[in-house]
Formats: structure tokens, sequence, C-alpha cells
């Protein structure tokens, strides 16, 4: 079955491969196999579920890569053959990784691989957001009242898992009217109204006596701000003060206050722009540390209320991105109000629209033109219906024409498309859609010069936070809540400023172009005081960020950043399996099989709370069928035990010392945590390999299939010979086959 699938993936995508090398198949292989591998994985024994005597020659491994990948992997770590078993000599190793290498150039080389296919992709929240923004020239953030996108393979672009639930649409249509009322919005008279925002209905993630809410402010005017404020202060407590803060201005103070039997209520006044902004209030002590106690005062609601003193009308940024001719106010005719929604459309549905689809969306407007409307009135039934139509809410790509599952090059507009939600979560800026008008995208140079463009815009920043977010888990962050009373330093300022540090060490490795290999280990990284207080570092004063050079190996890289270390965690303690996995899954392209059925967690497996937690898991990995994945998940989190729950540096957990030591299957041994990264660091083409695969399946918005282990070879060649450069990396992702091309749909199928 495995020849006729070979055969038939030849046939269609075009791919002549050499003769396969079977005679050194039968000399490096075969023998290899028997002597160490198949008294276990064979047909019968089927060890782990592998069976390694189905493979009879050449054709049988390429059809299966991913097994003998792992198969390698094992080898080299020293993870099979298993303990007590007759070990390979290095000579034997290297022969038969040397020609399974061979092997894979020649398939490699013969090209005309499949590209695989991508199912039209919903704009997710995050994508929805940016696009209206950068379509309409508004930062309204609509999406937040949009359900959360469902996930899949780790990241929530992924066309598969993106459905449309009838509440979705719903959603859409109330988005569309938003959005098309603000964007050509008319002069008008607001009335003065209340919001009130409750802390229990509020979900927030600081720590008591904290608030945080999103405000929509439809004019630029007076609003009052009230906070109350509630609870009981413990005799021992001096004066609190309430620290408000609008988006990132800076934070304001009230004067020192007591509690008492009532609430107690803090007035102010603030004028916005009109739009969405966050409005934030923490209860802090005399010294300006945010309270966390669980009994003590708290922000209980917040009201917002207006506007007063409302200002004038003045066209928002929105008409001149829009209204393309004509004058306002008013003076617009049919034809230039049909150029306005031909230009619209043709943005929104990012490539060229049909003079019929114009027609469709212009009607709308005109209609209620005639019926007295004012013309940019008239043109919001226009924007709405352009805003709900499958061509905006969706990414699809066409097939060219009726030839079946056929490979073909992306046109010059969906290539524009994929590069700019692969790099800013976006629709393409007028640049790219110039230049796809033209057909000079697909030009390799072209292609080149716009993706290095791309990487220094601003816009690049939503690469950092989704893609970066997702594939380090930060998103998490938000809903970690370490115990206070173990932790009592952690706080929303602490949490925010882990989250920065992380962002700004990315975009550095961004700007600077600076090796990948830096996310594992680097000699420099971004502080505030808070921060810089929390990692014991001296001489960083203010509560802005600045790049400081790391003197001490405690730190250093992403995987000894707070921010990783605290969504590895549980609320009160280290997790070294939680941190093993994580290592294993986001830096070595190794994810764990599922844990076997019936297994319990430390906490329920009855194993006694006495001695280290090293010495409660030796008891725990007793359990043989815990072992195998145990013994190298255990020891790579056992590495990070020098820091604690929330990323602090310590000597001693409780009464005990801290043992960060560990030996990995193939004997290599680390007692810190900075030789544990020299040991990662022995390994480069894992790490890249790991990033590689997770920023394409990011990149196309969907699972890697078989074919795309060639891509991947390929792109990390190419990364290993320029130095692991990040700007190499996007590069070749926006160049591969996957990138640029696509299988079509089988007739018949959807």
């Amino acid at each position: 079955m495995k020849l006729i699938q070979v055969a038939a993936a030849v046939l269609l995508f075009g791919a002549v491969l050499p003769a396969a090398d079977n005679a050194g198949f039968r000399t490096n292989v075969q023998p290899f196999l028997k002597r160490h591998c198949t008294m276990c994985h064979s047909a019968k024994a089927r060890a782990g579920g592998l069976n390694l005597e189905k493979f009879q020659n050449a054709d049988l491994v390429l059809a299966d890569q991913e097994v003998w990948d792992k198969v390698v992997a094992k080898l080299r770590n020293g993870e099979m053959p298993p303990k007590g078993m007759p070990r390979p000599s290095a000579a034997e190793t290297a022969a038969l990784t040397g020609w399974l290498k061979a092997e894979y150039d020649r398939y490699d080389r013969a090209g005309g691989h499949d590209p695989g296919r991508v199912t039209a992709r919903r704009l997710n929240r995050a994508e929805y957001d940016n696009t209206i923004r950068d379509l309409v020239g508004l930062d309204l953030h609509p999406a937040v009242e949009f359900p959360v996108d469902d996930s899949g393979y780790g990241f929530d672009n992924i066309g598969d898992v993106l459905s449309v639930s009838p509440a979705l649409m719903e959603q859409y249509m109330a988005a569309a009217h938003r959005v098309a009322k603000a964007a050509l919005a008319l002069p008008r008279q607001y009335q003065v109204i209340s919001d009130r925002y409750r802390s229990d209905r509020v979900k927030h993630d600081g720590p008591a006596g904290s608030i945080e809410v999103t405000h929509t402010f439809p004019v630029e005017g007076d609003y009052e701000i009230r906070v109350a404020i509630t609870g009981r202060r413990s005799k021992e407590e001096e004066g609190l003060q309430l620290r408000t803060r609008v988006d990132e201005d800076s934070p304001q103070l009230s004067p020192v206050f007591t509690l008492e039997d009532k609430p107690r209520l803090h007035d102010f006044t603030i004028r916005p722009k009109a739009g969405v902004h966050k409005l934030s209030a923490v209860i802090v002590d005399p010294s300006g540390t945010p309270y966390t106690g669980e009994k003590g005062p708290l922000v209980e609601y917040v009201d917002v209320r207006g506007p007063y003193n409302q200002a004038p009308f003045t066209p928002p940024p929105s008409h001149k991105t829009i209204l393309i001719c004509g004058e306002y106010p008013g003076n617009y005719d049919d034809a230039c109000m049909r150029r306005i929604v031909e230009n619209f459309a043709r943005r929104a549905f990012r490539r060229p629209v049909t003079a019929i689809e114009t027609e469709r969306f212009l009607k709308y407007a005109l209609l209620a033109r005639s019926k007295g409307e004012a013309p940019e009135a008239a043109l919001r039934y226009s924007l709405e219906a352009i805003l709900i139509s499958p061509q905006f809410l969706f990414r699809i790509e066409r097939d060219p024409g009726p030839n079946g599952a056929a490979a073909h090059p992306l046109n010059d507009f969906e290539l524009a498309t994929r590069l700019s939600y692969f790099l800013w979560s976006s629709m393409p800026d007028e640049q790219l859609f110039q230049l796809a008008s033209k057909g000079r995208l697909r030009d390799p140079a072209i292609l080149e010069q716009q993706t290095r463009r791309m990487l220094a815009d601003g816009r690049f920043s939503a690469f950092a936070s989704n893609f970066v977010g997702q594939w380090l888990e930060l998103r998490n962050l938000n809903e970690v809540k370490p115990a206070p009373e173990k932790f009592p330093a952690f706080d929303n300022e602490l949490r925010a400023a882990m989250k920065t540090e992380t962002m700004l060490f990315f975009e550095s490795v961004v700007k600077e172009d600076r090796s990948i290999l830096d996310f594992i280990d680097a000699n420099y990284t971004f502080l505030n005081e808070r921060l810089a207080k929390h990692y014991g570092i001296p001489g960083v004063t203010g509560s802005g960020f600045r790049r400081v050079e790391l003197s001490t190996p405690q730190r250093g890289g992403l995987i000894t950043m707070a921010s990783v270390l605290t969504v590895s965690s549980y609320p009160t303690r280290t997790s070294p399996v939680i941190r093993g996995k994580y290592l294993l899954e986001n830096f070595l392209n190794a994810p764990p099989p599922p844990p076997p059925p019936n297994v319990p967690n430390l906490e329920d497996s009855g194993v006694g709370i006495t001695g280290t937690l090293r010495q409660q898991m030796e008891k725990h990995r007793a359990n043989p069928m815990c072992a195998a994945c145990h013994l190298k998940m255990d020891a790579l989190g056992f590495g990070l035990e020098n820091y604690d729950a929330i990323g602090s540096w310590r000597d001693k957990d409780g009464n005990f010392a801290v043992d960060a030591s560990g030996a990995l299957p193939g004997g290599k041994t680390f007692s810190t945590p900075a030789e544990l990264k020299r040991i990662l660091l022995t390994n480069k083409d894992d790490f890249a390999r790991c990033l590689t695969e997770k920023m394409l399946t990011y990149a196309l918005g969907r699972g890697l299939e078989k074919s795309d282990r060639t891509f991947v070879r390929q792109i990390v060649s190419r990364l290993a010979a320029d130095d692991y450069r990040f700007s190499r990396l996007v590069l070749e992702i926006v160049k591969s086959p996957p990138f640029r091309m696509r299988r079509g749909e089988a007739a018949g199928k959807s």
C-alpha cells in the first residue's frame, strides 16, 4: 500500500525520483535493525506500537519518514536501545544516519512535492480587528464582543477549526453596523448616559483590590469616572491610595485614605478621544505596591458617565480613507459613489472586484440615498453588506480551473494576502496591492524585498503578539493566578513586566536580525526596576524598560524568563513535569505522548508529601508506564528547579536545598540551568526544526503533512547555513512551495 501511495504522489505532483539505494539499505539498515531493534519492534512484539520489521526497502522508508525521524532522534539522544541492551557503535549509527540523510537528500532534490491544501480560513479575532483598523483607518476593536476562537496545532488561525456559528454571524452583522457607522460618522449630539462595571462581573487578572475595564467612548468629551472601594483594613495596615490609569497614560494617585464602614467613592474626570479605551484602578500601599490581600479592600465597581462638553464634530480619519472622491459633506454623485464602493470592496476582499460585484453592493447606497438619506449615511449600507460578505470574512484562494487536485502557484493577490496575514495579522497594504496588480510579487527578489520591509514595519508587532504569544503559551499568563499566600510579590504589574520582557527580547532578535539560538541563551535582556528587583539584578531604576547586559549565568534566553517559568508552574509550586513537557514541545520538537489512562497526578497518587519534590517524583516514576517518558521530561524540568513558580531564583525550596542536576537518557549530565542550556545548544537543529515547524504551521494556517517534511529539512539546512538568522527563517518559509503554492480540490469534493 505504501508503494502505491508513493507512486501516486509521483504521478500527481511530478516528482521523478532517482533509483533508491536498496543496496545501501541492505548493507547499513537491515543488519542494524536486526541487531538492535526488531527483537522488540517486530510485527509480533510491536513494543510501543512500533513495527520496524515492515521496512524491507528504501522506498518504504521514504514513505514513512516520520517514524524514521523519531528512530534517529532516539538513537542520537541515547534513548534507544533501552538501558541494559547492547548499544550500537558510533560507526554503526553513523552508517545508518548517513544512509538515511543521503536518501532524504535524493528525495528532496527530486522536487515536485505536494505543497498541501489549505481550508478557506475565517479571520480570527485578532485578524478581524487589525483588518478593520487598516481597512477603515480607525482602531475600533469590534472583535472584543466575538466568542473566543478555537485552536488547532497550537494556534488560533487554523482553517479547519475556525467555524462560523449562528451566534458569531449575528456578532458579525452587529460589528459591521457599528464599524460602518463609526467609519462614516456624521455630526450628532450624544445624550449623557451612565455605565457601571461591577468587579464581580468583570473578568480581570489582578489581585484583590484591582479592576480593568474596556469602555467605548462614542465621542471626545468629558466623562466622569467614579470608583467605589469597599472592605475592611487590618489594624497593621497604613493609609491606602487608589492608582488609576487610562490606557498607557501616566497613572494618577489619589490622596491617602482609610476605609470606613460605607463604600469610599473616588471621583475624577477624563477627556478621551472617541474610541475604545482601557480604564484600570488598583489599590496600593504607601510604597506603591498593589494590595494583594484576599480579604482586604477591593474595587466594588467603576461608573463611567458622559459625555459632557462634547467636542465639535470633526470628520474621523476614516473619511479620508474611504471617501476617495467627492467632497464632504454630501457632494458625491453616482459615479463617485461607485468608485468609493469599488475601492472599499477591492481592499476588503483583498483582490480586484468585478463590475457585477460592485453594482451588487452599490445598490444599497443608491436605494438609501433615493429615500432621502445623506450620501455618507447611505454608503454605510454598502459598507455593511461588504463587511458581512464571505469574501471579507474568509481568506479564499481559488483554483485556477477545473484541474482537480493539481498543485498550482497562488496568484499575486493571494500571495500578498498570505504574506500580510502571516507577518501582520492583517490585510495587505497599498504597496502589496500595487505589486500584485502588476504581477510582480511572485518575483523572488521582490518577494524578499517586501518580506524584509514588512519585518521592519510596526505592524509586525502583531506577529510577536499572536505567534510568540501562542508558541510560548504567554496568552496563558493572563490566566495564571499564583497563590497569594506563597507568592505575595506577584501582581498585575509584575505579570505585565514579565510579558513585556519577553516581547521586547523577541523584537530585538528580529530588529537586529540575530540568531534564533538567542532564544535558548543570550547575554542580555530587557528589564524595568520592578522586574530587575524580582530577578535580583541591581542598577535598574524606573518603570521604563531598557536593555540590560547580563553578568551572571542565572538569566539569559527565553527559558529562564519569568513569563515562561510562571506559565509552566502550578499556582502553589513548580512542576518539573510541566516544565519538562514545555521544553520538549516548544524547544526540542519532541512532544511526549499522552499519559497512560488511570495514572494519577502527583497530588492524587498517594505519595507522601515529605521529602524533596525530586524524591516524591522518583516514587511517582516507579510506575513503569510512566518511566519511559518521564526520565527525559523530568530531567529537563529539574534543570529549572532553581526558579520558583513565579521565576525568582532560589537555592532552597522550603527546608531543602535545590538540586537542579539531571542526566538525560544519552548520558549527558548537568547541574545548573546554564549547563542545561549548553546541552540544548549542542543540538541546534532540533530547536531550529521545532521553531520552523511551528512557524510554518502558523504561516499556512494548517497542520503539517508528511510532504512538508521535505520543505522543513530544506528550510533548516538554509537557516543553519546563514548562522540561524531570524530573517532567514522567515524568508525561507515565504519562499517555500507550501507558502507560494497550493493543491486544488478534486472534483466532487468540498
